[in-house]
């Protein structure tokens, strides 16, 4: 096994203050984007609870795909 102390030490070696941005900024990002979505998609329910789950479906289905691409924009600037 491991020790605690071993392992904090490791990760301290390897762990670079780029990644813990980036890890930020990405977490950040999303947590806008599902935002953004939920509300926009929330504003505009109408006909009662059928029309809150739909709402609720298509602002999941956004959200998923828009983290996707952003994390895949992330992706290509942030690993040049």
């Amino acid at each position: 096994g491991l020790s605690y102390s071993a392992y904090i030490d490791r990760s301290i070696e390897v762990l670079v203050v780029d990644d813990i941005v980036q890890g930020l900024t990405k977490s950040l990002v999303f947590a806008l984007i599902i935002t953004v979505v939920g509300i926009s998609n929330g504003f505009s329910v109408a006909g009662g609870a059928e029309g809150v789950g739909r709402a609720t479906t298509r602002s999941v289905v956004m959200a998923i795909s828009y983290i996707v691409i952003a994390d895949m924009v992330f992706t290509y600037f942030l690993n040049r």
